[in-house]
């Protein structure tokens, strides 16, 4: 028997962004769409953006998550 794993992704807007992340995944984050689908490209705004971001509390961030 296979073990099977299911994971989930949580969504955040901030300041304009929506994106991808889950802080124990060793990639992401990730800018998204309005449909949630993933940019071809995350440029200086977006991680200006999820500097700021990372530096809130646990607490703090959790409000802005969407999904």
């Amino acid at each position: 028997m296979e073990n099977l794993r299911l994971t989930y992704i949580n969504f955040y807007t901030y300041k304009g962004w929506t994106f991808e992340w889950k802080k124990d995944w060793p990639v992401g984050p990730w800018p998204c769409k309005k449909d949630l689908e993933l940019r071809a490209k995350a440029g200086r705004k977006f991680w200006d953006m999820f500097q700021e971001f990372s530096e809130l509390s646990d607490e703090e961030q959790e409000q802005y998550r969407v999904f």
